[in-house]
């Protein structure tokens, strides 16, 4: 049930009430660009960051990697690590460091996205989603991959890598 329109009523109202209430700004950031307002969003998105010191140390912890994924992977990279020792079942930092590995541009970081997509799919003990662009990356540095299209939404990638099975992530396109 994608109710987004009353989510934006009850943040919106909660963010009046409190403006530097920065959950509610994170919520209502996510609920604006389900929405389509983008512009919106970043506002929100900001004043998280603007009242970053109000966040539970979780949440602070993650948006100070998410932040610094925009400007500097490496150490987006070091704060992700740093993050999953302490909460191995965020799985929106896996997300994070994936893209991360992604976005470094370095070939030596890029070869570590196999073994850390089999570690978030043991952690989360799902199969790890990424987009298509890190798919790519993927398929251009190992030959351990199979890629299989599903439908027009989905890629299969396994890794055949050992006897005691193998790796699996469903990729969706998009962003």
């Amino acid at each position: 049930n994608r109710r987004w329109s009353d989510a934006r009523t009850l943040f919106e109202e909660a963010v009046r009430a409190d403006p530097t209430f920065a959950l509610a700004h994170a919520q209502l950031a996510i609920v604006l660009q389900r929405l389509g307002d983008a512009a919106a969003a970043a506002q929100h998105r900001r004043a998280v960051v603007d009242h970053i010191d109000r966040l539970p140390e979780r949440q602070r912890l993650l948006t100070e990697a998410k932040r610094e994924s925009e400007t500097n992977t490496a150490r987006a990279i070091e704060l992700l690590e740093a993050f999953l020792a302490r909460y191995p079942d965020e799985e929106k930092a896996y997300d994070l460091m994936v893209h991360a590995y992604t976005a470094s541009r370095d070939p030596a970081v890029s070869k570590k996205i196999l073994g850390f997509m089999e570690r978030w799919a043991r952690a989360m003990r799902t199969p790890a989603y990424l987009c298509v662009g890190a798919a790519e990356s993927l398929l251009r540095i190992s030959d351990r991959f199979e890629l299989e299209q599903i439908g027009d939404a989905f890629v299969y990638v396994k890794s055949g890598k050992d006897d005691r099975g193998s790796a699996c992530c469903v990729l969706a396109k998009g962003d």
